[in-house]
This record gives C-alpha cells, structure tokens and sequence, in this order.
C-alpha cells in the first residue's frame, strides 16, 4: 500500500492516517536493543488484532514514531440498538413525507403548527417505541453508555453466543 492511497469502499471514499510519537517519561533514552524489538512485534501485534494497516515506524532511542491508517471497518456482528419498524419501508416514507411537508408547508399559521405537532407526536412515538426495544428485546438500559471493555467484547462470536444461550439476544 503506497503511503497516500485513498482507500474506497462501497459507499465511501477515505484515507484515515494518524501519525503516533509514543514517549517514555521524561523522554529517557530506554528504547534500544531487546526492547526495540518487542515493542515493534507488540506494535504490529496491536495493528494486526486492530485491522490497522502499520504504514511505518521508527524506533529512535527516547521515542517511537508509528504511521497508521484506520480501515473504516465497523462491528458488523454488533447489536444495534434499535430497529426500525417495519424495516426500511417506514424510514422511506419518513423521509419522502418530510421532503413533501417541506415543499408544500402552508401559509397558514394553525395548519403549520398542526404540521410541526403531528411530526413532534410521530418523533415521540418513534423515541418511545426506541425505549421499549432497547429495555424489552435487547435488555440493556437506555440511557446508558456502552463500556468499551463490551463494544469489544461484541468483537468476538463468543459474545453472540453466551447472549443466545442466555436468551438476551435474539
């Protein structure tokens, strides 16, 4: 892979690089030898368990310098945390009835506002019924971050299988 290669996916175009100076404190100069190479294979290690593409690095006596390029690659295997109704049919009709609210509104005062509260009434819905799949279905609060120590967990098949075989999951 050439250093300034944009990278495509289906319905992307992207190049996410990030140049990394790692430093022991005080900058000691401690990063010889030995210790150069195992940081360099827990280095490559890390970026190949991480789909990070290692671009290149340096090793210099009191710091490391490491080029990487992120890979766009999400959970695919994660849960979502809610599920559209009736699947892509309703969000098309959301959208397509928004695009048609917004071209043909009125000038009419009152019948505006009965526009604004029917689409507030139908956000509602949609907030409510997002709560009830979240605490029913998938059993995990709703207001509540996801620790990173879980969202990686997900990474694993082992994950899917111990909510199954717990009934959480599906």
């Amino acid at each position: 892979m050439e250093k300034n290669e944009i990278r495509h996916t289906s319905h992307s175009t992207f190049r996410c690089q990030y140049h990394i100076v790692f430093a022991p404190k005080y900058r000691r100069k401690i990063i010889y030898g030995q210790l150069k190479k195992e940081i360099g294979a827990i280095l490559r290690r890390l970026c190949e368990q991480k789909d990070v593409q290692l671009i290149e690095a340096e090793a210099c006596p009191d710091h490391i310098h490491i080029d990487v390029l992120v890979l766009r690659k999400r959970l695919p295997n994660a849960p979502r945390s809610f599920r559209s109704p009736g699947g892509i049919l309703l969000p098309v009709i959301g959208i397509i009835g928004t695009v048609y609210m917004i071209m043909n509104i009125s000038t009419d005062p009152v019948e505006r506002m009965q526009i604004w509260v029917l689409t507030g009434a139908v956000f509602l819905i949609l907030a409510v019924y997002s709560c009830v799949w979240i605490k029913t279905k998938m059993r995990m609060p709703v207001f509540k971050p996801v620790p990173l120590e879980k969202v990686m967990a997900m990474e694993s098949d082992m994950y899917y299988a111990v909510r199954k075989r717990r009934g959480i999951w599906k």
